[in-house]
């Protein structure tokens, strides 16, 4: 079978829709820019520790100031250790009043903080409280959890 040669335009189409396809093909299949985790203290520079620091800052007093988000943020890294040092106490101080504030994200993070074993808790019917309030929300996730949870008896008053 001989090769098909194809005219500078109709090539130039070809590629143009091989482009489209393969763009349109990514998105679909959901490969998109993720932020990168945040690096040990080791791996970065000066300026990105104080670009690092001074971010923090400035979440730290918007928390303090009340914003609902800033208190969910600080309360989720301070739950898993993401750029402050872990501590479970801490993250339940920054995500109750979040949660109380009707953050639904912080709630599903107060509920898991509340069922570890290594902070203020294990306190399962108070976890079963903020898990339910997320999973009245559609929060699949605090739905899932709360379904366990409850399975096993565990968080019902």
């Amino acid at each position: 079978m001989a090769p098909v040669a194809f005219s500078g335009r109709a090539a130039r189409r070809i590629a143009t829709l091989l482009i489209f396809l393969a763009i349109a093909g990514a998105a679909f299949l959901g490969f998109r820019a993720t932020r990168p985790p945040i690096p040990d203290d080791s791996d970065l520079t000066v300026v990105e520790r104080v670009r690092s620091v001074m971010i923090l800052r400035h979440l730290l007093a918007e928390a303090e100031a009340g914003d609902v988000e800033a208190r969910y943020y600080l309360g989720r890294m301070a739950a898993r250790g993401d750029g402050i040092s872990r501590s479970l106490d801490k993250a339940i101080g920054w995500l109750r009043p979040a949660a109380e504030q009707g953050h639904i994200g912080a709630q599903v993070e107060l509920g898991r903080a509340l069922l570890s074993e290594n902070g203020a808790g294990p306190d399962a019917v108070e976890a079963a409280r903020w898990l339910r309030a997320a999973a009245e929300g559609e929060n699949a996730e605090a739905q899932a959890t709360l379904g366990l949870l409850l399975s096993m008896g565990r968080g019902v008053e």
